[in-house]
């Protein structure tokens, strides 16, 4: 106890005779009894008014000048208010423009807040006055040796970086293990081109603290634990509020894995909804196309390597210009490319395939009723009941039918008619092949290359009468 009594007094003393050093220490709210020696009471009373007690080195207590230096703990006095206090209780160190604190804030009225806060004087433009920027968490092995520290970067004043992590203390050049990054002028390393303005960036060297190799390298991870939440579990999110320009909720240069993927459907998300028609038309006119990335130029983007199967933006985007998105690499204004939606075609696809279904079910229907032709005496007038009957004309079905490449007619014609004409015809009674002079019995051959898919019929003719008419298909 004696020893605490002359350490007070000793400041007393030191309050009395230096006034510019007691302004500085602070002690007392007002000065200390006169039989402060030799009376316990007053000393007793001295030790309750204590409210600051300071390392002094220059300038004066309380300010956030040039000149202050000092190191306190306790409640400081406001200099530009005697008599009064700061509302903060705790500890405090002062270098000039910079200050660190360590205390509880009272405000008046308020709740009591506890605080580890840094800042510096950024108004004051002196060149001799150098400012703190950045506020950290150090491991060290031997505090001589700055490389043999990791920093944990709480906050950078200039850069805006909220967390970020390095392996050492003068390894800007290197990568960092992790930050969150506020957006601010990015310093070259913490967010390395081109992702030099992202808000959260994670790198993995892929080596332990040993320098050895892992097992497994994870730059951003995420994990949900509990997975009995009742508004839903997200690992990771993220958010694009807008879809117009260049605004993505995720970017990924490089290889995505994933084991399931959901993309919103749901009939509430969509409005103008029309059943997709004219697809088949539309596929046809698309180029698919195989071709190998130009990585060479564009090398940061982790462009596959290998054969690829696909389609040219450009080209697609004649016939689906609503599948396409023109997108700017982070960090490169000059690097823009086009870039498809390709689960966009699956739909287009789908419906190709049901209008190219349909037509085949006509192609059936159309196959199954020309097998089915007969020719029946009650279907023919009576001119051409004699002439089956006398077995003078014949027109028989073609061969092979269906046919893709080439058929072949048999036909018979009599002498006392001279010559005539086989024609084919299309459903609507167009004639689009026409075979003139025949005469007696004989064949021709149909090229398939002459028509298109679809069912026909083909007819002998004489001085412009139908004579028969038979049905043939043509498949590709």
């Amino acid at each position: 106890m004696k020893k605490l009594f002359s350490f007070c007094l000793a400041i007393f003393s030191v309050y009395q005779a230096n006034s510019q050093r007691a302004e500085a220490l602070d002690l007392l709210q007002v000065p200390p009894p006169s039989n402060f020696i030799n009376d316990p009471d007053s000393q007793a009373a001295l030790l309750s008014r204590l409210r600051y007690i300071a390392q002094w080195q220059s300038g004066n207590i309380g300010r956030f000048d040039t000149a202050d230096r000092w190191i306190g703990i306790g409640q400081p006095r406001n200099p530009a208010s005697p008599g009064n206090y700061f509302p903060v209780y705790g500890f405090r160190t002062q270098w000039g423009l910079n200050a660190i604190n360590y205390a509880i804030r009272q405000p008046n009225p308020g709740i009591p807040v506890a605080l580890l806060e840094f800042g510096t004087d950024e108004t004051n433009t002196s060149p001799t006055a150098p400012k703190i920027s950045e506020l950290k968490i150090r491991y060290f092995t031997n505090p001589a040796i700055p490389t043999s520290a990791f920093d944990f970067m709480v906050f950078n004043g200039k850069t805006r970086n909220i967390i970020a992590g390095q392996n050492t203390v003068n390894a800007y050049g290197s990568e960092p293990k992790f930050a969150v990054y506020d957006g601010f002028n990015p310093t070259p390393g913490i967010f390395p081109a081109p992702f030099s303005t992202g808000a959260v960036y994670g790198v993995s060297d892929g080596l332990d603290g040993s320098g050895s190799p892992v097992a497994n390298a994870v730059g951003v991870a995420g994990d949900v634990l509990n997975s009995t939440a009742s508004s839903g579990s997200f690992a990771v999110l993220g958010i694009a509020s807008t879809t117009k320009g260049n605004h993505w909720a995720g970017y990924f240069s490089g290889r995505v894995f994933s084991t399931g993927g959901y993309l919103g459907s749901d009939r509430k998300l969509k409005r103008d909804v029309k059943t997709e028609e004219g697809a088949l038309k539309k596929l046809m006119q698309l180029k698919p196309s195989s071709y190998y990335y130009n990585t060479g130029s564009y090398k940061t983007m982790g462009l596959e390597t290998n054969l690829q199967h696909g389609f040219i933006a450009q080209e697609l985007e004649e016939i689906f210009p609503e599948m396409i998105a023109e997108v700017r690499a982070p960090g490169n204004a000059n690097n823009t490319f086009k870039a498809i939606n390709y689960s966009g075609l699956h739909a287009i696809q789908v419906a190709a395939i049901q209008e190219l279904k349909a037509e085949i079910d006509e192609l059936k229907a159309q196959l199954a009723a020309a097998r089915t032709y007969v020719v029946e005496k009650t279907s023919l007038s009576e001119d051409e009941k004699s002439l089956l009957e006398n077995k003078a004309w014949s027109l028989s079905q073609n061969t092979p039918n269906p046919f893709s490449n080439a058929t072949t007619i048999r036909y018979t014609i009599p002498a006392a008619a001279g010559k005539a004409t086989i024609a084919v015809f299309d459903l609507s009674g167009k004639m689009l092949l026409q075979f003139d002079g025949l005469a007696d019995s004989g064949q021709l051959t149909i090229q398939g290359n002459k028509l298109q898919p679809g069912m026909y019929l083909y007819s002998i003719l004489h001085k412009g009468e139908e004579i028969f008419t038979r049905k043939m298909v043509l498949t590709r």
